[in-house]
């Protein structure tokens, strides 16, 4: 008899490298390339300075992140380090995870 197993979510968690503007939102850049395999990509910062990180935790399409310059300034930025975190907790027992999102992060969906 085989066992049922839970079908668990894909997703992945970058970390950005600033002074390389990497990863690149654009429809060839590593994001859309993490999209051919999950429908989520979860984002620990923008690929920029610190003090010019969102303020709160944000959801947005790729193709919205794509449009927006390096000039874009959200609105409020982060108050201060260390506020640019994604929090991964996994249950040694299930299949269940959760993911906490600090202010600077940012949820990229497909699209």
């Amino acid at each position: 008899m085989l066992r049922r197993t839970t079908k668990i979510e894909k997703w992945f968690v970058v970390t950005p490298y600033a002074s390389q503007d990497l990863p690149r939102f654009d429809r060839n850049g590593g994001i859309a390339a993490l999209h051919d395999h999950a429908a989520m990509v979860h984002l620990t910062g923008l690929p920029r300075g610190h003090d010019t990180q969102p303020g709160t935790p944000l959801k947005l399409k790729r193709s919205q992140l794509a449009r927006r310059r390096r000039d874009w300034d959200p609105d409020p930025v982060t108050p201060g380090f260390p506020d640019c975190w994604i929090m991964v907790e996994l249950s040694s027992t299930s299949a269940r995870r959760r993911l906490v999102h600090g202010a600077g992060s940012i949820a990229i969906a497909a699209g």
